[in-house]
C-alpha cells in the first residue's frame, strides 16, 4: 500500500525483507561461467536432493531443487562493515585514486563526472570550500589487513530548502556538471544505499539529503525505490525529464537512415557538398592529449553567443583551469575522445565526449557561428554517429537540454533523470518534505501570475500599437 501526501511526495510503507549481498540481475548470465571483467567471476551452481527410497549404490537419484550464483574468485569483494568518511583536499582525494578507479570499473552507473579525473579538478578550480567527497569503504573479506574497498562515493555540500531552518547536504552540481548519480558498488548496492541513508542521518544529523539530477531509470532509480518502500521514506520529487541520448543500432547507416529524418539526412548533405566547395571539409577524432586542440575548443565557443554572454569556459579563470587539467587527465588516460571537423584545416565543430569503456556523456560542443547557414554542428554530429558505431558504444548521455532543438534531431532515444529530496530525521523533516510541493507549486503559481500581469502592463503602456 502507497500513500501520498502532497503533489510529488511519495511515503512508502514498511516491507520486511532480509538481503544478503548479490549481484543485480543484470549483472548476471546463465552460461557456467561468467566472467564479469578481469577480477570477478560468479559460477552457477545446483543443489541437489537425494530420494533414499530409490537410491543405491549404483543408481543414485537426484532431483534439482534450484540454482544459485556464487562468488568464485574476486580480489576486492568487501565486508558488510561500512564507514563513511568526508574528504575535502584534493591532495587527499589523490591518495584514493586508485580505490576509487576501482569503484568505477564495479558500479552500478560509471558515471564519468565522479571519475577522479574529472571530479579532482573539479573540486581544485570549481569548489568554493563548501564541498567534501563522502566516501564509504570497507575492509576486503579476504583481506582484512588490506586496502579498503571504496563501496560509494559522491561530493555533497549544505543546502537550504525554501527558508526551513534544518540541515540539508545536496549532492554537489557545479556547471560543469551534467550527471549527479553517486557511484555505488553492484556487488552491495542495496547494502550501501542503506548505510548512507543512515549514516547521513544519525551521525552527521543531516535531515534532509538532496539528489539533484540523478538518473531516473534501470539499477540506480530502482535501488532508491525499494529503499523508499522498505523504510517508509518521505520523498519530495522536485523534478523529472528526459533528455536525448544515443543507443547504437546495427550500424551507422541504418542509425542515420532510421532515426534521423529525410528532410535532416538531405539537407546535411547538401550543405556539406556546398560547404565543400569552399575547401577540404574532414573530421578527425582523438583520444590523445593534443593542447593545441584544447585551445582550439576554447576559443571555439568563445566566439559564438556564449562568449557574448560570459558563460563561456574560457571567460572564466577557475573554469578554463579546470578543463585544461581535467581534458589533460582525462585524455592522457583515454578517457575522452575529441572530434574535430574542420574546413581547410580551420575547426568549425568540436565535440568533447567523456568515456567509460562502452558508456559516454556528449559533454561539451563548439561550432563556428559565422558558418551557420551551413550547419556545422549537424554535420559533427552525423560524423560523430558514424564514429560510435566503429568504437563499439552503447549508450551515450547527449548532456544537453530537453528541448534541444539540434541534438534532438539525430538522437531521438531517451534518458530520464529525476531530483529527490528524502526526509532522513524525525517526523519534522518528513513534514517538511510532505509540505515542499506545495510551496513549489505556490511559488509556481505566483510566477506565472507575475509573469501575466507584467505582460498585461506593457500592453497597457503601448496603446499604439494594438
Amino acid at each position: 500500500m502507497t500513500a501520498s501526501v502532497g503533489v510529488g511526495t511519495q511515503i512508502f510503507p514498511v516491507w520486511p525483507q532480509t538481503r544478503t549481498q548479490k549481484f543485480p540481475n543484470n549483472f548476471r548470465n546463465q552460461n557456467e561461467h561468467v566472467r564479469l571483467d578481469g577480477n570477478c567471476m560468479i559460477k552457477k551452481l545446483s543443489r541437489v536432493e537425494t530420494s533414499p527410497a530409490t537410491t543405491s549404490p549404483t543408481t543414485p537419484v537426484t532431483k534439482k531443487i534450484a540454482q544459485k550464483h556464487y562468488r568464485v574468485s574476486e580480489i576486492d569483494i568487501p565486508e558488510n562493515s561500512y564507514r563513511a568518511r568526508l574528504i575535502q583536499h584534493p591532495d587527499e582525494l589523490e591518495a584514493i585514486f586508485e580505490p576509487w578507479s576501482r569503484l568505477m570499473e564495479v558500479s552500478v552507473r560509471p558515471n564519468s563526472f565522479f571519475d577522479p579525473d574529472f571530479l579532482i579538478p573539479a573540486m581544485r578550480h570549481l569548489s568554493d570550500g563548501n564541498v567534501s567527497v563522502f566516501v564509504v569503504d570497507a575492509p576486503q573479506r579476504m583481506n582484512s589487513e588490506g586496502e579498503r574497498v571504496i563501496c560509494s562515493l559522491f561530493p555533497v555540500t549544505k543546502k537550504h530548502f525554501y527558508g526551513f531552518p534544518m540541515s540539508c547536504l545536496e549532492i554537489w552540481k557545479h556547471d560543469q556538471c551534467f550527471d549527479c548519480t553517486p557511484l555505488i558498488r553492484y556487488d552491495c548496492a542495496d547494502e550501501v544505499v542503506e548505510f548512507i541513508f543512515a549514516d547521513l542521518g544519525r551521525r552527521l544529523n543531516t535531515s534532509l539529503f538532496s539528489m539533484n539530477t540523478v538518473v531516473g531509470e534501470g539499477i540506480f532509480a530502482n535501488l532508491l525505490s525499494d529503499n523508499f518502500y522498505r523504510n517508509s521514506r518521505t520523498v519530495f520529487h522536485r523534478d523529472e525529464f528526459t533528455r536525448s541520448c544515443f543507443r547504437p543500432m546495427e550500424d551507422a547507416e541504418t542509425f542515420i537512415n532510421s532515426k534521423v529524418s529525410k528532410s535532416t539526412r538531405k539537407g546535411t548533405q547538401r550543405l556539406s557538398r556546398k560547404l565543400s566547395t569552399r575547401g577540404e571539409l574532414a573530421t578527425e577524432f582523438s583520444t590523445h592529449h593534443n593542447p593545441a586542440w584544447i585551445e582550439e575548443f576554447l576559443a571555439l565557443e568563445s566566439a559564438g553567443w556564449k562568449g557574448q554572454t560570459g558563460t563561456a569556459i574560457a571567460s572564466d579563470q577557475s573554469t578554463s583551469g579546470f578543463f585544461r587539467e581535467m581534458t589533460r587527465r582525462m585524455l592522457d588516460k583515454q578517457k575522452m575522445v575529441i572530434s574535430r571537423t574542420s574546413l581547410n584545416d580551420h575547426p568549425i565543430s568540436m565535440h568533447c565526449d567523456l568515456k567509460h569503456r562502452e558508456q559516454a556523456a556528449h559533454f561539451k560542443i563548439a561550432f563556428d557561428e559565422s558558418l551557420s547557414e551551413f550547419s556545422p554542428g549537424l554535420i559533427g554530429e552525423l560524423a560523430n554517429i558514424r564514429h560510435l558505431h566503429e568504437s563499439a558504444v552503447e549508450f551515450v548521455d547527449s548532456c544537453a537540454d530537453p528541448d534541444h532543438s539540434m541534438i534532438n534531431r539525430v538522437w531521438p532515444d531517451r534518458v530520464r533523470f529525476q531530483s529527490l529530496v528524502v526526509a532522513l530525521r524525525g517526523p519534522t523533516s518528513r513534514l517538511a518534505t510532505s509540505l515542499f510541493p506545495l510551496i513549489q507549486s505556490a511559488g509556481t503559481l505566483f510566477k506565472t501570475n507575475t509573469q501575466s500581469d507584467s505582460g498585461k502592463s506593457q500592453i497597457a503602456a503601448k496603446p499604439d500599437e494594438l
